[in-house]
Order: C-alpha cells, then sequence, then structure tokens
C-alpha cells in the first residue's frame, strides 16, 4: 500500500490526511472496476488526466491499462496504489508506447511503463522540466527511457529499467543538451545494446549515483554499458556496480568532462577512467 510517507515524498513535503494530499487542488482516481460508481474515479488514466488541472493528484488502483497515456497537464502527480509494480501501463498495440510526458512538473510513484515490443519507447519526455520518478519501473520497446527537445532537470529515483534494447536514449529534436539528469539508487538489466547513451545529442551534468548495471538473466553482456561520449557531455558517475571485469573503453565509454568516481566491476572498485 500506498504509505503517508511515500505521499510526503512524492509530493515534495506536502502533508497529507489519509491519501488526500492538503493544500492540492483535487485528487483523482483511477480504477476500471464496473462497482466503482464514484463521480471522482475514472475508467483509464487517460481520462482522469483529461479531467484534472494544475495540482491535481491522481490515484492509480492495481492493474495492467492498455492505452497510451500522454502528460500533458503540468504539475500533475501519478500514483500507483498496492505494492511495487502493481500498476503497469502496457500497450498492446503494435507500435504503442505507453507515455510521453509533454509539460513540466510531473511526478510518477510506483508506476509502471511497457511498451509494445515493436515500439520506439515505453517512456519519452519531450521538453519536460523538473519530472520525478520514484519507484518506477520502465521496461520493453526498443529504448526504455527517451529524451527529446532537451528534456531537463529530470530525477529517477529507486527506478528499474529493463527488458529492451535500449536502456536510456538522449535523442536529437532540438539544438540544447538534456541537462541535469539525474539517476540515483536505480537499475538497469536484461538490456542488449546499452543502458545509456548519449545518442545523437548531449548531456549536460548528467548524475549517475549509486546505481546497478546488471547482465541479462542469463549473463550476456550489453554491447555497451555505458556510451556517453559526445563532445560536450558532462557529468559525473560515482558509486555505481557494472557487471563487468574490466572498465575498458568499449563496455564503459565516457567523455572527458565527465568525471569517474569510485565506482566497481568485478576487478574492484574503480577509481581510474575506463581507458
Amino acid at each position: 500500500m500506498t504509505t503517508f510517507s511515500d505521499m510526503v515524498y512524492a509530493l515534495g513535503g506536502v502533508p497529507c490526511v489519509g491519501l488526500q494530499p492538503v493544500g492540492v487542488k483535487n485528487y483523482r482516481k483511477v480504477d476500471p472496476s464496473p462497482l466503482n460508481k464514484d463521480e471522482q474515479t475514472y475508467r483509464t488514466i487517460t481520462q482522469a488526466i483529461a479531467a484534472s488541472v494544475a495540482g491535481d493528484v491522481i490515484l492509480i488502483a492495481p492493474g495492467s491499462y492498455d492505452e497510451t497515456v500522454t502528460v500533458n497537464k503540468a504539475k500533475l502527480t501519478l500514483i500507483g496504489l498496492g505494492g511495487r509494480g502493481s500498476v503497469f501501463i502496457e500497450a498492446t498495440t503494435a507500435g504503442a508506447e505507453a507515455m510521453e510526458v509533454t509539460v513540466d512538473d510531473v511526478t510518477l510513484v510506483n508506476v509502471g511503463c511497457d511498451g509494445d515490443d515493436t515500439s520506439s519507447y515505453a517512456l519519452k519526455l519531450t521538453s519536460a522540466a523538473r519530472f520525478r520518478a520514484y519507484g518506477c519501473k520502465i521496461e520493453g520497446s526498443d529504448t526504455a527511457l527517451l529524451l527529446l527537445s532537451a528534456a531537463g532537470d529530470a530525477i529517477f529515483t529507486d527506478c528499474e529499467f529493463a527488458w529492451g534494447v535500449n536502456g536510456v536514449v538522449c535523442a536529437a529534436g532540438g539544438p540544447d543538451p538534456s541537462t541535469q539528469i539525474v539517476f540515483k539508487n536505480c537499475r538497469f538489466h536484461n538490456i542488449s545494446t546499452v543502458h545509456i547513451t548519449d545518442g545523437a545529442n548531449t548531456f549536460a551534468n548528467l548524475q549517475l549515483i549509486d546505481c546497478v548495471f546488471d547482465a541479462a538473466e542469463d549473463g550476456t553482456e550489453p554491447t555497451d554499458y555505458l556510451t556517453i561520449d559526445t563532445a560536450g557531455t558532462s557529468g559525473i558517475v560515482t558509486g555505481c556496480r557494472f557487471a563487468t571485469a574490466t572498465n575498458a573503453t568499449g563496455v564503459l565509454t565516457i567523455a572527458a568532462d565527465v568525471q569517474w568516481v569510485a565506482n566497481m566491476t568485478e576487478a574492484g572498485v574503480s577509481t581510474a577512467r575506463p581507458s
């Protein structure tokens, strides 16, 4: 169950009474159960977003939601209720993505995004600032997380990226880099090509803190764990664990302005830059 502390954490310290956040305009519920007749309850996440206004909290009942969600209203918080992983947006239409966020100040808590196997991404941030995700699982598709058009100031805490070709891709879509993207205590696994790449753009102040970059379940490693080597990419990689025997370039490739601070491979603590 989502606890009081979860709600306070998700809302940046906003106090709550039960599941009613204090000081927000409204909260809405998503529950497809035919027994639910509450006028504040919607059958789909898309319907709840359409009815929401800035500052609303959307509480999502456990279940699988076969829809593609576009979050196009700023300052919304979407919270998945139930145990971890109980809420999943799972689009089943061929090529369908799970979620795109196109506005600022959106927060996800305990919400899973799983695009169709033939889709381009599971979750995409397009020109979105101050995005926050806590305890979410982003999986499937060609790319789990796609950052487009200078997404900025996004923080992913205790999130999981898995079961796809690429984990996180910073794609082209504007002249500016994706800035201040933070992954803290996150887990990457069962990704075949690359866990994080700056792709056709650059990261400015990328921060990878205390994350685990694992191999596939059968021990197969990705082609690369990190390829963040485009000129202009900057940031820090610290306290991370990689399921590789070495930090040689080819599995860990980082730009000159990315700091490598006390990370770990099978060989032990690595303080030397990958080379």
